[in-house]
């Protein structure tokens, strides 16, 4: 454990020295696409679509993004784990910093999108349907680690929950009959 608080302090401690103006508004551009308020507000209008226009894959969908939401918020009471050094900060966000809850959303929300979305495409447009969400979590998880909020494990912490909660979710859809 000493060796990964060690890797996450020098990351962090690096992402700082290169802030840079226009790096801190592009990083403040992912942390907007991850924020729990941006993914809600998308939630809900994906919710009521999907309530009217595919309804199998309701449940499935609140199942991932609540799943998502209500063990990332468990996690941060029963861990605590603090945020990097004020230092480091640019901001002062709310709660405990393991695990990101950006990042922890974002792969839940960018990807039960991108599997709804890329379901029944031709394999070169689902491709670049995963990939562009891949590309935009990753991106977003990044954006938390350089602006020095989150330390790279919080984040890969967030991405694996996420990911759970994903596969769950897709995993409930049910199968269409042949």
């Amino acid at each position: 454990m000493p060796y990964l608080l060690s890797l996450d302090q020098s990351v962090v401690r690096m992402a700082a020295a290169h802030r840079t103006p226009l790096g801190v508004m592009f990083a403040f551009l992912g942390t907007d696409l991850g924020s729990t308020g941006t993914i809600v507000a998308l939630s809900i209008v994906i919710a009521f679509y999907l309530a009217f226009k595919h309804r199998r894959l309701l449940l499935p969908f609140l199942v991932t993004i609540f799943g998502s939401f209500f063990s990332f918020e468990f996690l941060k009471d029963l861990v605590a784990r603090p945020r990097p050094p004020v230092a480091l900060e640019l901001y002062q966000p709310p709660l405990y910093s393991f695990p990101s809850a950006h990042a922890t959303m974002a792969i839940a929300f960018y990807g039960f999108a991108a599997y709804f979305l890329a379901r029944k495409q031709k394999p070169v447009i689902r491709y670049g349907l995963y990939l562009s969400a891949i590309l935009l979590v990753l991106f977003i998880g990044a954006s938390r680690v350089y602006l020095g909020v989150h330390y790279p494990s919080d984040v890969l912490a967030g991405y694996v929950l996420g990911a759970l909660w994903l596969w769950i979710g897709v995993r409930m859809i049910p199968k269409r009959r042949s």
